[in-house]
């Protein structure tokens, strides 16, 4: 009932850390978010009896109270809303401090994400949502590849109502899944309905991407975490092998694992920055080259590689496998473009269209040398590029000289 604190603690959380076998993952990004300006919560470890009975190691972690918003926030005591298991805001959202019966916030962060106009959104969503913290959430979903979260998932977030400013700002619960894999795509596209309506914005787009180069060179970057996990994985080890020496040994290798990804996961985002697609440029021809932000899609049977002058699909089995690009584009016809060169292709071919539409036309099969193919599109807005091969076996070439964007009207 807060008549007492526990070391200084109002409320506490005791994890028994079954989705993470390092033990780390919490601590680490909760150090992770705090650095980039993000309320987190602060966690230790501690070893838990009751009642006589030992239940062994677990990562205490700090309640959500005034005491974490302080450092962050003038005004600690605004209303504070929970999120439900993959639920988004249009769903029912519980609130732990305030008005339990006034969600007219939320209402209006809804009905700002659902305006149509780019630019009227825009102004609406900076007039209840603190933007600038928004996009630093969004970047470290990415970056930390916290897939268990609100924009990939609906799912671990709370959001905070700035009392000074009625601005919300989005905050990560639950980190203990994130680094599970170190080539987490840092273009990934965003799954909720705010982060669908900020990267909506061109001015949302900027400041995302904005935000991912610059918390790589300042947060991700600028400090040696390998070198901090394996700080904390000491601290944990010589305390665990004291109590159970069969738990330090088991704890060695997730955290070792962990440390190795974080140190893979700052070599890949700096590589991926550098493929990161600046905002589309047309010259007086109204053209615009497409060297950069390719990603890859597969399902099926085949390798993906980029080598220095094109882009290649392999086919060893059926398969549906692409290059993609992402891009914003205002209203408009335009013709993609590419050069595309094909070997032994069985199948429905290679060939070029965007996400979401069917090809168009006669796409390549068999072999022969480069021909030059093309696909015409209204857009307004985003869109994404596919260069594409649909085949049981044979080979695709793109080349890479020969994408580009023609704007046509």
């Amino acid at each position: 009932k807060g008549a007492e604190r526990f070391n200084g603690f109002k409320k506490f959380h005791l994890n028994n850390s079954r989705e993470d076998p390092s033990a780390l993952r919490q601590q680490l990004c909760g150090e992770m978010v705090r650095a980039a300006g993000i309320p987190a919560i602060r966690c230790t470890h501690a070893f838990v009896s009751l009642n006589g009975r030992d239940l062994g190691l677990y990562v205490f972690t700090e309640g959500y109270t005034p005491d974490l918003f302080a450092p962050f926030f003038a005004d600690p005591t605004g209303d504070f809303y929970e999120g439900g298991f993959c639920k988004d805001i249009d769903q029912e959202l519980k609130k732990s401090s305030g008005d339990a019966k006034d969600f007219r916030a939320i209402e209006q962060l809804l009905a700002a994400c659902r305006e149509d106009d780019a630019a009227q959104r825009w102004t609406k969503l900076r007039a209840i949502l603190d933007v600038e913290r928004f996009a630093t959430f969004l970047s470290l979903e990415t970056l930390l590849c916290i897939g268990d979260s609100y924009d990939f998932f609906r799912n671990n977030y709370r959001i905070y109502q700035n009392p000074k400013t009625n601005l919300l700002t989005f905050i990560p619960h639950g980190m203990d899944e994130p680094f599970k894999q170190s080539d987490f795509d840092i273009q990934r596209g965003p799954e909720s309905i705010v982060g669908r309506a900020f990267v909506g914005c061109a001015e949302g787009k900027a400041l995302y991407r904005a935000r991912v180069a610059e918390l790589y060179e300042k947060m991700l970057k600028s400090r040696d975490w390998p070198a901090q996990i394996g700080d904390a994985s000491a601290k944990v080890l010589t305390a665990v092998a004291k109590r159970d020496a069969g738990l330090a040994r088991e704890l060695r290798e997730p955290q070792e694992e962990l440390r190795a990804i974080i140190a893979q996961r700052i070599a890949f985002v700096g590589k991926a920055l550098g493929e990161m697609p600046e905002p589309l440029r047309f010259d007086k021809a109204g053209i615009a080259r497409l060297a950069k932000g390719w990603t890859t899609k597969q399902e099926g049977d085949a390798k993906l590689e980029r080598a220095e002058k094109d882009l290649r699909v392999i086919a060893y089995g059926e398969c549906q496998a692409s290059w993609r690009c992402p891009v914003t584009l205002t209203a408009g016809r335009y013709r993609f473009e590419a050069k595309v060169k094909t070997a032994g292709v069985s199948g429905a071919g290679a060939g070029l269209r965007i996400s979401g539409k069917e090809p168009a036309g006669e796409w390549l099969t068999g072999s022969g040398a480069a021909k030059a193919m093309s696909y015409e599109f209204e857009a307004d807005g985003d869109v994404v590029l596919v260069a594409e091969l649909r085949a049981v076996k044979g080979e695709a070439v793109f080349a890479m000289e020969s994408l580009r964007l023609v704007r046509l009207k």
